[in-house]
């Protein structure tokens, strides 16, 4: 590590615990491990009824030389999981791909708001 500074090459990790918490399962990389962005402020999101978490964060590019990184543009990003981030689903982590903007792919527009 060549600085203290929040922007680089940040990926977001997590540990799964199976036991209440007792003991932690190896690192995995959820998001950031094939690229060279910056990822941050990740706020995970669980639907338990649906079996799902949700994980959004921000991401984006940075530039500068070494020990003076400048934050590029970033975008707000979501990923899934419908396994608990096991991989049991899917191959590696367990997670999709990451969605850019608002996460949002349906057609249907969202309702009209009242004016007041």
């Amino acid at each position: 590590m060549t600085t203290c500074s929040d922007i680089g090459h940040n990926d977001i990790v997590m540990r799964k615990s199976t036991d209440g918490g007792r003991s932690r399962g190896p690192l995995k990389v959820v998001v950031g491990g094939a690229d060279e962005d910056s990822h941050g402020n990740p706020a995970p999101v669980v639907d338990a009824a649906a079996g799902r978490v949700s994980l959004l964060y921000a991401a984006g590019p940075r530039s500068g030389k070494p020990g003076e990184p400048v934050r590029g543009h970033r975008s707000l990003r979501v990923v899934h999981s419908v396994d608990d981030g096991t991989g049991t689903r899917r191959s590696g982590c367990g997670w999709g791909s990451p969605v850019s903007g608002s996460g949002n792919r349906s057609t249907t527009p969202p309702p009209a708001r009242e004016q007041t």
